[in-house]
């Protein structure tokens, strides 16, 4: 996809992963984004799966259900 992965890591201190994905910016969006209706999302997302990495399990359970609500996958 011609991104780059950058990983650093320090014992104690923890790792930083950066992942950059270089995407092109469409010149005019096919539909306003604030247009789309929570059921056109759902159909774009269901049945997709997500990874999550976040260590505090209450935003893990908040970001999960707000994805869930998209349409992905729990």
């Amino acid at each position: 996809m011609g991104g780059e992965i950058h990983v650093s890591s320090e014992v104690g201190k923890g790792t930083e992963i950066i992942v950059s994905l270089h995407q092109k910016l469409s010149e005019k969006p096919e539909k306003d984004a604030e247009a789309v209706s929570l059921e056109e999302a759902k159909k774009t997302f269901y049945g997709k799966r997500l990874l999550i990495v976040e260590d505090n399990d209450l935003n893990r359970e908040i970001e999960a259900a707000i994805l869930e609500d998209a349409g992905f996958l729990g």
